[in-house]
């Protein structure tokens, strides 16, 4: 069961947890670069930002 599982069911995760810390923080990092390339697209370039953005929130 991933952390964010734990966390949808109502578990209390302390955050000093090895798994916690690299499972958030890897999904702040994956966030992170999708936002820049975001950030670093064109913005005519509509189906590439919304290709982004549909990667960001999935």
């Amino acid at each position: 069961m991933s952390i964010f599982d734990e966390l949808y069911a109502g578990k209390k995760i302390d955050i000093r947890n090895a798994q916690y810390q690299q499972e958030v923080h890897g999904e702040i990092d994956r966030c992170n670069d999708i936002c820049h390339d975001i950030n670093a697209t064109r913005p005519s370039e509509h189906e590439k930002v919304l290709a982004l953005e549909n990667e960001l929130l999935h």
